[in-house]
């Protein structure tokens, strides 16, 4: 209620979109586009601007009217209500309604988007309509070319929608209520300002916590943050003394004492490696949500380039640029990028920061895909340092980013603040944009990896001096 409120009356106060949140709004639009291949030939009723929905609603009733069989992007307006469906279909006298999500299941949140939907459309008039959630299968594997009527799964969810109708016209009176307040609701911060998605105006509510606070903490569950609010021991003076994990009380104690905090034996491995000994990494890659090439799934980990430098080199080495092979040639590059970089790793302790994971997950789908047991990567990921607290400063921030650690062992900036952001639908469906972004890609990376290892070696001259 407050949300809405602020929304209403105080939109200036609402955080400014991330660009995280921008990508997941773009991917949103992708998917949607390619699911009304699943309803062809409509008719879009989006607006132009946020002015013109009534506009546009009054031509949707002009084709409710005459039985139009398929529209995208349709607005329907009662009174102050206003729902938009993705897509509206008739058929054999029936009205459908396809509300799509670019998401691998359902959700309670998308189930309550989809019955307000159905309250509004059922004031307009329109009587006894299907409801269905389409979302992305996530056991879709793709051939060579791309089934949008496999891609999606289409889910009813009358049955959900009956369970939840009646509750929404006390909710609706208590909104508009809400919205004729002279201030804002007396509603403290809590679980809510997360829940489903955080809040646009979290900012403005959450500016009186000031930093550093329990919420700096990311190892502490979150519950046992909001305890601590609501004993009003959310800043770090109050809460320490109550602590007790190694890693929690570390990192609190680094934030409140703005000091360095080092466990001294878990940097001891770091005491042995000779530089002619490592090579460092970094894997380039994406996660589109829709799959580009043959034998790819929704959200698959996907590579774009691997490139890598040995500590005691003056030159840095890469793997080309493997989304650039067209077709089912993809994986199979994949797959020899893997067996180089195994046999990189046999005389090799391979440095990374933030990738493991990634790698893990991309050797057990080449598993599948080939049926095949592959080797491991015998690999150390400098971020589980930073994400174990082992190593623990004021300026390093809660995600443990390589730019907040690079910039607290060397001072620079990093190149790669944002990069992950652009590998997404656009770039792996786009031959020519790959293309383009290569080079880039390649001299970002040979950067990164100068810096990493700019900063392993500053991890190692602590190992030394500390054992």
């Amino acid at each position: 209620m407050k949300s809405l409120y602020l929304h209403k009356k105080r939109p200036f106060l609402r955080d400014p979109l991330s660009p995280e949140t921008k990508q997941k709004f773009k991917r949103g639009h992708e998917v949607g586009n390619l699911a009304h291949d699943l309803f062809p030939n409509g008719i879009n009723l989006a607006p132009s601007n946020p002015n013109a929905y009534k506009k546009n609603a009054e031509k949707a009733a002009e084709h409710i009217e005459q039985n139009t069989p398929v529209l995208y992007e349709v607005p329907f307006y009662h009174g102050d209500l206003l729902a938009i469906m993705d897509v509206v279909t008739y058929d054999q006298s029936n009205w459908n309604v396809y509300e799509i999500k670019s998401s691998l299941s359902l959700s309670d949140t998308y189930l309550w988007d989809i019955t307000f939907q159905s309250y509004v459309i059922n004031l307009f008039g329109v009587k006894h309509a299907r409801h269905f959630l389409v979302h992305l299968n996530p056991h879709y594997v793709r051939e060579e070319q791309l089934q949008p009527d496999q891609l999606f799964s289409i889910v009813s969810v009358d049955d959900e929608i009956e369970k939840r109708i009646g509750l929404l016209p006390p909710l609706i009176t208590k909104m508009r209520e809400t919205e004729k307040l002279e201030k804002s609701p007396d509603i403290t911060i809590g679980k809510h300002c997360f829940m489903p998605y955080k809040c646009d105006f979290f900012g403005h509510c959450w500016k009186h916590i000031h930093k550093p606070s329990v919420f700096n903490i990311p190892d502490l569950p979150f519950e046992k943050k909001i305890q601590f609010l609501n004993e009003g021991k959310s800043d770090l003076t109050s809460s320490l003394p109550y602590i007790q994990e190694i890693k929690q009380k570390n990192r609190a104690t680094s934030l409140l004492r703005n000091e360095i905090i080092i466990q001294n034996e878990k940097l001891s491995k770091f005491q042995t490696m000779k530089p002619d000994e490592i090579i460092f990494l970094k894997l380039f890659h994406g996660k589109p949500a829709i799959p580009p090439f043959p034998l790819s799934k929704p959200f698959q980990v996907t590579p774009l380039m691997l490139i890598h430098s040995a500590q005691n080199d003056n030159q840095t080495n890469g793997f080309e640029c493997i989304a650039s092979q067209p077709g089912s040639l993809f994986w199979e590059s994949v797959l020899d990028l893997w067996k180089q970089t195994v046999k990189l790793a046999e005389n090799h302790t391979m440095i990374c920061y933030g990738d493991a994971e990634y790698f893990e997950i991309l050797m057990t789908d080449l598993e599948a895909m080939f049926q095949q047991p592959l080797q491991h990567i015998r690999m150390i990921d400098l971020q589980q340092i930073f994400k174990n607290a082992y190593y623990c400063a004021p300026d390093i921030d809660e995600n443990a980013s390589f730019a907040s650690v690079m910039k607290h062992f060397t001072g620079q900036n990093s190149v790669m603040d944002s990069i992950a952001i652009s590998l997404n639908n656009e770039y792996f469906q786009n031959s020519a944009k790959l293309s383009e972004m290569q080079d880039d890609l390649r001299n970002k990376g040979i950067s990164y990896l100068e810096n990493l290892a700019l900063v392993f070696e500053k991890i190692q001259s602590i190992a030394f001096q500390k054992s």
